[in-house]
């Protein structure tokens, strides 16, 4: 699947010193803060206000590790319903431009 496969790609060149960069922020850009609350939304994690993402990734290697380590395929369908309900189907919601 070439989304997948993308997906995979990018996940793969994460940077730690980007996660250490965005666990910086206190008031991060809108689209930071949605990419990472779906990340998160997608890892199970259910608080996904902006201090408990900075508290989540605190440790970024774990974190590159963690999402690295990660089997879409593995998903609920009710994950995966909260997923497109709740960030696929945003307007701003435009991964080409994050």
């Amino acid at each position: 699947m070439p989304i997948l496969e993308n997906a995979k790609k990018i996940v793969d060149s994460l940077d730690k010193n980007a996660i250490v960069e965005i666990k910086a922020l206190n008031n991060p850009p809108a689209a930071v803060e949605m990419v990472m609350g779906c990340v998160m939304t997608m890892l199970g994690e259910k608080d996904i206000k902006w201090e408990s993402i900075r508290s989540y990734i605190r440790d970024p290697g774990a974190f590159i590790k963690r999402v690295q380590s990660f089997d879409v395929t593995s998903m609920s369908e009710a994950l995966l319903k909260k997923v497109r309900e709740n960030w696929f189907k945003r307007e701003d919601f435009k991964p080409e431009s994050v």
